[in-house]
């Protein structure tokens, strides 16, 4: 991890996305349900922790590539973070 955190960064998706579908396929996010605040938790796990990673361990052979990675992923999440809250308003209020 010390020398490429891509690849740690890289793991996390894969993680995240199994636990995402684990999760929906429980039916345990649902538009009603309690569970359903869990969505920006999924959706900002990971580039919070590339900027934890990016803060606290110093000795990173690729330390420019990584910061900028990290910035773009941090933006890049808040678009689609936006673009699915309203997709998702939208669908809500097309229901309605």
């Amino acid at each position: 991890m010390r020398n490429n955190p891509f690849v740690t960064l890289f793991l996390l998706f894969f993680i995240n996305i199994i636990f995402y579908d684990y999760i929906y396929y429980n039916d345990l996010i649902l538009p009603s349900s309690e569970y359903a605040d869990v969505v920006p938790i999924f959706v900002f796990s990971i580039p919070i922790i590339s900027l934890f990673i990016l803060i606290f361990i110093k000795d990173i052979e690729h330390k420019k590539e990584f910061k900028n990675f990290s910035i773009f992923l941090f933006i890049g999440t808040i678009i689609v973070f936006v673009a699915l809250s309203f997709l998702t308003a939208y669908a809500g209020a097309y229901y309605h």
